[in-house]
C-alpha cells in the first residue's frame, strides 16, 4: 500500500482538495446563473482573478483528479470499494478530456446550463465520498469510557472556575465602591471553585441515576452493573458513596439547577439540560418524600453483588 493511501490524513487532505476545487468550480457557475453577478461583475470582467480561475479550470481539473487518483491507487488493483473507485476514475478520466478539448466555464454565459454545470460540479466530491465508504471499513464501535463523562464534568467545573477567575481583575476595575484585598479574593475564589465542583458533581450524579433507573426499568440493571464493576470500578465505588447521600438532598439542588438554566437560557440546549436535572431532582425529592419507589431502585442496584 502506497505511502498517501496508507495515511489518512494524506486522504483527508486529498479530498479537501478535491472538494474545495469543485465548490469553486460549482460557485463560479451559481454566480453566472445570477443576472446581477454575471451582467455586473463576470461578464465586464471587474475581478480579473475570476477570468484566470476560468483559463485554468482544466488545468486545476486534471491536478486535482491526479491527486485523488494517488490515494485511490491501491484500491484500484483490487479488493474492497474497486470497482466503485475504478468506475470513478474512468468517469472522471473522460470527464478531464471533455473540459481539456472543450472548458465549460469558458462560454457558460448567463444561461440554464450555468446553473445545471454548477450541480453536476457538487455532485463529484459527493460521489467521491460515496467511494470511499465503499473502501474504507466502518469505525469500530466500543463503549464509551464511563468515567469520562465524570472528567468531563470536572474539568468543566475547572473551566468554568477559570474562566471567571481570570476576568476578575477587569470586573473589579469596572465595580463602584467594591475594594477587596489579597485574602477577600482568595477566599472569593476558593469558595468559587469548591461551588463549581458540587455543582458539576450534582450534574454527574443526576446523569448517573437516570441512567440506572433506565437500566432498571428496561431489566438490563444486572448487565450495567457488571458492566461498571468489570470496567470502572472505581467510578462504581464513588458512584455508590454519592448516590446513597443524593435523596435526603435532592431538594436543595431544584433551585440551583433552575437558577443555572436561566443563566445559560440564550443556549437553547444548555437551557434544556439544566432544567431536566432540575426536574430529575424534583422528581426524587417527591419519590422520598412518598413512597420511595426511585430511591429504593436506586438503592437496588448500587447494592447489587453485597
Amino acid at each position: 500500500m502506497s505511502a498517501i493511501g496508507r495515511s489518512p490524513g494524506a486522504v483527508a487532505a486529498a479530498r479537501v482538495v478535491n472538494a474545495s476545487y469543485f465548490i469553486a468550480v460549482g460557485s463560479y457557475c451559481f454566480l453566472a446563473y445570477t443576472p446581477f453577478a454575471y451582467f455586473q461583475f463576470i461578464k465586464p470582467n471587474v475581478l480579473p482573478a475570476l477570468t484566470d480561475f476560468v483559463k485554468l479550470t482544466p488545468w486545476l481539473f486534471l491536478v486535482t483528479q491526479l491527486i485523488t487518483l494517488l490515494t485511490l491507487m491501491d484500491t484500484l488493483r483490487g479488493g474492497r470499494g474497486a470497482v466503485a473507485a475504478r468506475t470513478y476514475v474512468a468517469a472522471t478520466a473522460l470527464l478531464g478530456v471533455a473540459i481539456v478539448v472543450r472548458p465549460p466555464l469558458a462560454d457558460i454565459g448567463n444561461t440554464r446550463r450555468a446553473f445545471v454545470t454548477g450541480l453536476l460540479a457538487l455532485a463529484v466530491p459527493v460521489w467521491l465520498s460515496i467511494v470511499d465508504h465503499r473502501i474504507w471499513p466502518a469505525a469500530e464501535t466500543r463503549p464509551a469510557d464511563r468515567s469520562r463523562a465524570l472528567a468531563a464534568c470536572s474539568l468543566t467545573a475547572l473551566a468554568v472556575w477559570a474562566i471567571y477567575a481570570l476576568a476578575l481583575p477587569w470586573r473589579l476595575t469596572r465595580a463602584i465602591g467594591i475594594t477587596l484585598g489579597a485574602r477577600d479574593i482568595a477566599i472569593g475564589l476558593i469558595s468559587s471553585l469548591l461551588s463549581d465542583l458540587v455543582v458539576f458533581m450534582a450534574l454527574f450524579v443526576a446523569f448517573a441515576a437516570v441512567m440506572m433507573l433506565a437500566a432498571t426499568r428496561a431489566g438490563s440493571a444486572d448487565a450495567l452493573f457488571a458492566e461498571l464493576q468489570s470496567s470502572q470500578p472505581q467510578l462504581l465505588a464513588w458512584l455508590k458513596r454519592g448516590l446513597a447521600l443524593m435523596p435526603p438532598k435532592a431538594y436543595r439542588w431544584i433551585a440551583e439547577m433552575h437558577e443555572i438554566a436561566d443563566f445559560v437560557g440564550e443556549d437553547p440546549a444548555g437551557h434544556e439540560l439544566y432544567v431536566g436535572a432540575a426536574h430529575f431532582y424534583e422528581q426524587i425529592a417527591r419519590d422520598f418524600e412518598s413512597d420511595k419507589q426511585q430511591v429504593a431502585a436506586l438503592e437496588a442496584f448500587l447494592n447489587k453483588g453485597q
